[in-house]
């Protein structure tokens, strides 16, 4: 057998498969391949036509979406949106939203994730016109991440509603507390939230398109011809 030189060794043990990935970021290897495809995180193909993904990418990418509060030019704006959106989800599970008690809590940490890297990525598009296309891919890609997972938990489509508005409600507030005050705060405001409220709209459109291609899936045959009309296959 060939004696990997420790150069090869540790230049094999850099870049892991798909499956690795996915293990390491908490995700399904559908979604990892959409992001890979978007180029969210980089990957190479080998000459076999498996992918295969640079573990410190992956790393950084999980630590930019766990950390809300990294130096940016509004730092407040994910801490404030981020304390309204836990005050919203504390209590007894009475109390909690029905979409919320609907997930596991496997599910509900994998999101937090995400949801944390959205409000990162908010901020960024509020702050910086140039790479707003980019950002906007990646929130798209968000978007497909929490309507599936909402889809394949047996959620309903009033569920993902209730949860985009409840984000949104918490992200506007959060934007209104953070440009009040000083000279053109008016105005300053105003292209914030219309900033931000054009950010969630490509939210909201990327969770139903996933939540219905997910449950369109997940459908027996003669669902789909009855499920509009409120009946139940014959």
């Amino acid at each position: 057998m060939p004696h990997l030189s420790r150069r090869s060794a540790v230049t094999t043990e850099r870049w892991i498969s798909l499956g690795q990935a996915g293990t390491l970021l908490g995700v399904n290897n559908s979604t990892l391949r959409l992001w890979a495809d978007r180029g969210v995180v980089r990957s190479f193909r080998t000459e076999g036509g498996h992918r295969r993904f640079l573990r410190e990418d992956l790393l950084a990418f999980q630590e930019r979406a766990g950390n809300p509060a990294r130096p940016s030019p509004s730092p407040s704006l994910g801490t404030r949106a981020l304390r309204r959106i836990r005050r919203g989800l504390q209590g007894e599970p009475a109390a909690m939203p029905h979409w919320y008690g609907g997930l596991d809590e496997a599910t509900r940490g994998r999101l937090r994730v995400f949801g944390r890297r959205l409000l990162d990525l908010t901020t960024s598009y509020l702050a910086d016109r140039r790479h707003r296309a980019g950002i906007l891919d990646e929130v798209r890609t968000i978007g497909d991440v929490y309507g599936a997972e909402m889809a394949r938990r047996s959620l309903h489509l009033r569920d993902l509603l209730e949860a985009f508005f409840f984000f949104r409600d918490s992200l506007l507030a959060a934007v209104r507390e953070t440009t009040t005050g000083g000279p053109g705060a008016q105005t300053d405001q105003h292209r914030a939230l219309q900033a931000a409220e054009a950010l969630a709209d490509v939210l909201l459109l990327s969770m139903a398109d996933a939540f219905e291609r997910e449950r369109g899936q997940a459908m027996p045959e003669g669902w789909a011809a009855t499920a509009d009309r409120g009946g139940a296959p014959a």
